[in-house]
This record gives structure tokens, C-alpha cells and sequence, in this order.
């Protein structure tokens, strides 16, 4: 959950915690430069009890809150101007007002995802995909499909890729001697069957992907290598499930060609080779993609 829906939900707010979280939204633009101390002043109490409600918060006090606040909010206010990822259409629409929309949307969607990829974290992640000997894709709900097409374009490029939709199987694979990665995908990082299954991967000492929304939530919380997907949607409240769908598709495409492209003359005429054989009976007469 973001920081910033935390501040609005208000859940188990004393009449001054409520204080303090509006004080916070209605200055988010200028708390980066502001301490413990000055609000305290301006809000007629204490530095500790600004420093305890951050702590409920989840933060170990109220800098580390700052912080994350403002990376939150520098990253809410630089992406997603133009079309509500909830709302992207309304019933008003015509159907060609509704496709500029998705287009736009979809636009947005990858250049939010991309902003939120940090070099090093990705750069690990498709290191250590390079290298282990298995690769455990567990995926639940509308993300198996794009984590099935992940499978098959690694699987042609020699990768050994399972995908788990029970996450018992996982789990027991957890287990296993064999060297693996565990690409662990959930929107809202608190599914806590998945949890326990990263926590057992953790134990294990096998490596571990965190694919999920951006912010704090359990999940991200297990691993350093996590990749966030673009986190504007709701998880009822929305038209469909646009943002999250298109960000992962984008990301598990980018970890592939990050793969590919780390034997690309290899990985090219293995895969040519394997297409050529299987689909040697397979012709179109559409000069558009014939090859």
C-alpha cells in the first residue's frame, strides 16, 4: 500500500494521528526540508510522538518516513497527468474516443514502469537468471497468461522455466538441492501464502525475484531484488486490471532480452534453429511477415 493511501485510510487513528497524517498530505511538498521538530511546533506537541506515528507507519522513525514520502511523491507527481488508469474511459466515449484513450494509457503505463526500474536491481535480477539451473515462475490469477509467454520465449532459448500456479509445488521445489530463482509475481505483496513461500526460499538460500506494486508491503520487504510494476491501480475499484498487466508484460520482456542479448549470436541461432524445425510446415502470404 502507498504511503500516501496509509495517511487517508486512517485506520486506528487517535484525533491527533489524524492531525499529523493531514498535516503531512497538505504539505507533501515541502516536508522534505521540514524535521521532527518544526512540525512539532506547528502542530503544538512533541518531536517523540511525530517519531511514533511514523513507527506505525512502519518506519523505523520519522526520516526514513521522509524520505520514502517524498521518493512516493516525486514518483506520483512525475507520471500518469493525463488519464486515470482507474477511469481511462467513460460511457460518454465513442469507440474511437475510447482507443486514443488506451493508447495514451498504455504509453503511460510502460513509461511509469520504467521510471521505477532501478539500473542495478535490474541488472542483478537478469544476472542471476543467467546463471542459476532452474527458474520458478509463480504466478496466480489474470498475470499467468503473460508468465506462460515469459516461459515458452525462455524456454526456446534453452532456459529451464516452470511456472507454478499452485503455490504448494513451489513450495516443495523451495526445497530442492538444485540451484534456482524463484520469480515471485503479486500486485499487492500480501498474499500470505506467497509470503511464506518467500520466506521459505529465503531459508533455503535460494535466490528470490519480487515482482509487485510500488511502496511499502510485505513482500518487497524479502528481497532486495524486486522490480515494480506501475502502482496507480486500484485492487477493486478500477475498469479492469489495466496498469498491472501491461507493466509485467513489459518488465518479463525485459528481463528476457536481457538474457538473450547476454549470448545473442547463441541464443539467435538456437532459436531460429528450433523455429525452423518445428514450424518448417507453417507459410503465410502476407509479405508483411513472411520471412
Amino acid at each position: 500500500m502507498l504511503i500516501i493511501e496509509k495517511l487517508q485510510k486512517q485506520d486506528s487513528f487517535t484525533v491527533l494521528e489524524r492531525t499529523i497524517a493531514a498535516y503531512f498530505q497538505a504539505n507533501a511538498t515541502s516536508l522534505n526540508q521540514q524535521s521532527a521538530h518544526y512540525i512539532a511546533i506547528k502542530l503544538y506537541t512533541v518531536p517523540s510522538t511525530i517519531t511514533r506515528f511514523c513507527q506505525k507507519l512502519g518506519f523505523s522513525g520519522y526520516p526514513a518516513f521522509r524520505q520514502a514520502f517524498w521518493q512516493e511523491y516525486t514518483y506520483l507527481q512525475a507520471n500518469y497527468q493525463n488519464i486515470d488508469p482507474n477511469r481511462p474511459f467513460a460511457s460518454v466515449d465513442t469507440d474511437y474516443q475510447l482507443a486514443g484513450k488506451m493508447n495514451s494509457l498504455y504509453q503511460e503505463i510502460i513509461q511509469d514502469t520504467y521510471a521505477l526500474i532501478d539500473h542495478e536491481t535490474l541488472e542483478r535480477c537478469i544476472s542471476l537468471l543467467e546463471h542459476v539451473q532452474n527458474i520458478h515462475l509463480v504466478s496466480l490469477g489474470a498475470y499467468t497468461q503473460l508468465a506462460a509467454a515469459f516461459q515458452e520465449k525462455m524456454i526456446k532459448i534453452g532456459k529451464n522455466v516452470m511456472l507454478h500456479e499452485r503455490i504448494d509445488m513451489a513450495y516443495y521445489h523451495a526445497s530442492s538441492s538444485a540451484r534456482s530463482c524463484f520469480i515471485l509475481i503479486s500486485y499487492a505483496g500480501e498474499n500470505q501464502e506467497i509470503l511464506r513461500l518467500a520466506k521459505l526460499i529465503k531459508q533455503e538460500q535460494q535466490e528470490l525475484i519480487i515482482m509487485t506494486s510500488y511502496g511499502p508491503n510485505s513482500l518487497s520487504a524479502l528481497s532486495k531484488n524486486t522490480l515494480f510494476l506501475s502502482t496507480r491501480e486500484h485492487l477493486r475499484n478500477d475498469l479492469g486490471i489495466f496498469g498491472p498487466y501491461i507493466s509485467l508484460l513489459y518488465l518479463l520482456d525485459v528481463l528476457y532480452c536481457g538474457i538473450f542479448k547476454k549470448n545473442y549470436e547463441y541464443n539467435l541461432q538456437l532459436k531460429i534453429t528450433k523455429e525452423e524445425s518445428y514450424q518448417r510446415f507453417r507459410h503465410t502470404n502476407n509479405p508483411l511477415i513472411k520471412d
